[in-house]
């Protein structure tokens, strides 16, 4: 065979050897799983029912908290007014200088970025990991914010998150405590208070019979528990962002 046609045969052979194996291995369209849907809580309620709520609480709630701030504020409107006059000469004008008592706004709702309550069940899930335990509920608790200067709205209602462990038949707050350098949860009562050495606090029913005789197997008690509770891990979330109305 000529040098031309080595040259041409080559090439010519390369070319049946990759359709071959093309043909052996025929491509394979992946389709895309579709999205799962995701089916409503049951406990999702209508857009009517919420403003119903809402407006039940702002004609049954919301009065009873202003006019109760508001005599806070004019009391001590009252009382700084007395203090003055009683320390100057000028007691019209020292008077007129003191406010009244401002308007109490009452808080109507309060709400973390969606980020943080992302981030927030993340970490609940990885500290239950790390203790061993499984969480039971999330809490809900109604709070009120101190009368002190420090917080951003003295006075006002604000709500904790928190979450539960079940032991028998009740679910127990908790928070991350350490035994022997490893994690533990930690039980509390429902008023974030320490167990008490019968290991059920004041596990009561509303009847106010105790619960059966049960030791919860998580959670020793520790005749410094209230030194503990100061040294461990919290899990109940606060801190968010209350909003009044606004004044129409």
């Amino acid at each position: 065979m000529t040098n031309y046609g080595k040259k041409f045969v080559t090439p010519l052979l390369a070319l049946l050897i990759l359709i071959g194996s093309s043909g052996c291995n025929p491509k394979v369209d992946r389709e895309m799983p579709e999205a799962v849907s995701v089916k409503a809580p049951n406990q999702i309620i209508e857009i009517d029912e919420a403003k119903s709520f809402y407006d039940d609480y702002t004609l049954r709630r919301v009065p009873l908290i202003q006019k109760y701030e508001d005599s806070i504020n004019q009391g001590r409107a009252t009382g700084t007014k007395q203090q003055m006059q009683q320390n100057t000469d000028n007691e019209k004008a020292t008077a007129a200088g003191v406010a009244e008592g401002a308007k109490f706004d009452v808080a109507r709702y309060v709400y973390y970025d969606y980020a943080t309550l992302k981030q927030y069940m993340a970490y609940l899930e990885q500290e239950a990991k790390l203790a061993n335990v499984e969480i039971s509920t999330m809490r809900l608790y109604f709070s009120n914010y101190p009368d002190d200067s420090k917080y951003v709205h003295p006075r006002q209602n604000s709500i904790m998150l928190s979450p539960t462990v079940k032991r028998g038949d009740r679910d127990y707050l908790f928070y991350i405590g350490e035994l022997d350098g490893k994690a533990e949860a930690v039980l509390l009562n429902n008023d974030f208070g320490p167990m008490q050495p019968s290991g059920m606090g004041n596990a009561s029913t509303q009847d106010g019979k105790s619960h059966a005789s049960f030791v919860p197997s998580l959670g020793t008690t520790h005749p410094n528990a209230a030194v503990l509770i100061q040294e461990g891990k919290s899990l109940t979330l606060n801190r968010g962002n209350g909003v009044p109305p606004p004044y129409n």
